[in-house]
């Protein structure tokens, strides 16, 4: 690769990175990884969370949050977890 600046020229790929190449390297030349380099999924993500991903980035939430996540996933969280059938019975707390 070439670079038109020599700063640029003077950047080394990230470890990760270059495993995560050598990983489809081998892949694509027929052997069986399981890449676990990047933390990327390898299959593609339900249509709903697409499009909710989607509807997202057109309503302009694309900053990143507070790290323990917005107030209405934190209930969404909670909410989903109470319908387990062993965390439901126990109370709230």
């Amino acid at each position: 690769m070439t670079f038109e600046n020599k700063r640029a020229a003077g950047i080394k790929s990230s470890p990760s990175m270059a495993i995560a190449m050598a990983a489809k390297k081998l892949a694509a030349e027929g052997r069986d990884i399981i890449d676990l380099s990047l933390g990327e999924p390898d299959f593609e993500p339900l249509a709903h969370v697409a499009e909710a991903a989607a509807e997202a980035i057109r309503n302009g939430r694309v900053r990143y949050g507070a790290a323990a996540g917005t107030e209405s996933l934190r209930q969404a969280i909670v909410a989903k977890f109470m319908m387990e059938p062993l965390i439901g019975k126990h109370k709230r707390r």
